[in-house]
């Protein structure tokens, strides 16, 4: 059996709405579920404790390299240019 449970996944081409799993045993009830070493791996990191928001380390790897470049940029202006993305491809 598996639950599923709503998971906002933030990357560098904008906001994805996903459904993360978490698998149940029916024959002894044991439980399954990503955790912060599972999602290091593939490389997100959570935003939240229970993981109802996930961002790429490409977010992070990006804004650091904007900021060197360009160290006026607010984190406002960042977000915004991560709002269009998202639009802009559809999401």
């Amino acid at each position: 059996m598996k639950l599923e449970k709503a998971v906002a996944m933030v990357t560098i081409n904008g906001r994805y709405d996903l459904r993360m799993l978490e698998l149940v045993c029916e024959a002894c009830d044991a439980t399954w579920t990503s955790g912060v070493h599972d999602l290091n791996l593939i490389d997100y990191w959570p935003a939240t404790l229970h993981f109802s928001t996930l961002y790429g380390t490409d977010v992070f790897f990006t804004f650091e390299e904007m900021k060197m470049a360009a160290p006026c940029l607010s984190c406002q202006a960042f977000l915004k240019m991560l709002d269009q993305r998202t639009v802009h491809f559809g999401r």
